[in-house]
């Protein structure tokens, strides 16, 4: 199911502008890890404001403990 509504908003975003946070969730939900810490970085790079949820979104829990996860709420000002 989520790996279908990855490819839609990927094909999405070949047409149209999705925030990396947004492009993140739908990675995170099919389990690609790789990607999803790549798009945080996009954000916080952007600056993004929505990039503050990373610190207790749900679905964000299976990358808390890896360490470029851990960096990024590092940079971000954020208690681990």
């Amino acid at each position: 199911m989520w790996r279908k509504a990855l490819e839609y908003q990927e094909e999405r975003a070949n047409r149209e502008h999705i925030s990396p946070y947004v492009l993140a969730v739908f990675y995170a939900c099919a389990g690609e890890k790789g990607q999803v810490l790549a798009l945080l970085e996009q954000a916080y790079q952007r600056r993004l404001p929505i990039l503050a949820w990373v610190k207790v979104s749900r679905e964000w829990g299976p990358l808390r403990s890896h360490p470029r996860f851990q960096d990024l709420l590092r940079r971000m000002n954020s208690p681990l």
